[in-house]
């Protein structure tokens, strides 16, 4: 991620450390925007199921730089498919095809 400049940037997975770094991120005069799959009473948040690519295909793509900072639902093989193979397939189809200048950060944080 450069630091050079102020940047979009999107982080999808808003757990403890999603909201961390869009904290630490947010401070440097970053814009950020966050996205969870669940709707909470969080404001300015995106929510979508990554898993789902109609949901995916809604995402506005005009971010300079996205960070995939998911972990699955659960601990069984179904749960972590939909956010490690399906989910980020999709973010990648999508943001590939309508803003190909996006740069993608990926980090597990699944324990």
């Amino acid at each position: 991620m450069s630091t050079n400049k102020h940047e979009k940037i999107l982080i999808i997975g808003y757990g403890d450390i999603g909201k961390s770094v869009a904290a630490s991120l947010s401070g440097m005069g970053h814009q950020v925007a966050s996205l969870k799959r669940n709707k909470s009473k969080d404001i300015d948040m995106i929510f979508a199921d990554i898993s789902k690519f109609d949901e995916v295909k809604a995402i506005d793509t005009d971010f300079d730089e996205v960070l995939f900072i998911v972990s699955p639902i659960n601990r069984s093989e179904e749960a972590y498919r939909a956010v490690f193979d399906v989910g980020l397939k999709y973010v990648a189809e999508h943001f590939t095809e309508q803003n190909p200048t996006t740069t993608f950060t990926f980090k597990d944080t699944s324990k």
